[in-house]
Parts: C-alpha cells; structure tokens; sequence
C-alpha cells in the first residue's frame, strides 16, 4: 500500500500564498504586488500550482485551498 502524502506538502510556501491569494479573488496583479515578486514569477507559480493539484482552473485552486483549510485566520 502506497503512503498518500497531505496534498499541501506538494506545495512550496511561496505557491502555498499564491494558492490563498487565488481564493481570495486576487487578480495576477495583484498577486505579485502583495508578495513583492514579478507577475511572470506569479504566473509561473498560478501554472505550476494547477499543474500539481491536477486542476485546470483558478476556481480549482481556491477549491483546494479551502479544502485544505488554508485560509483560516485570514480575511476572505
């Protein structure tokens, strides 16, 4: 039998806050300019944050993120 690993260790801490920024309805501006990295840099996190949570859209992330309950004791 195969260990299942939590699905938020697929996830570096900085796609971790990209992830709760998307659920939060940031827009890719925004996004970069809450965390202070270039938006080609938060695009690349968006794409890769979709590829490992084998979803295809950003409603599939905020899905994840609440799922995962990521977005406790933050404002939503």
């Amino acid at each position: 039998m195969v260990e299942r690993i939590p699905p938020n260790r697929n996830l570096t801490p900085q796609q971790v806050k990209v992830a709760q920024l998307v659920a939060l309805e940031y827009t890719d501006q925004e996004i970069p300019n809450e965390l202070g990295i270039a938006l080609q840099t938060a695009k690349r996190h968006a794409s890769d944050i979709r590829i490992r949570l084998n979803v295809r859209t950003r409603a599939g992330t905020a899905t994840w993120v609440v799922q995962q309950g990521l977005l406790d004791g933050r404002d939503a």
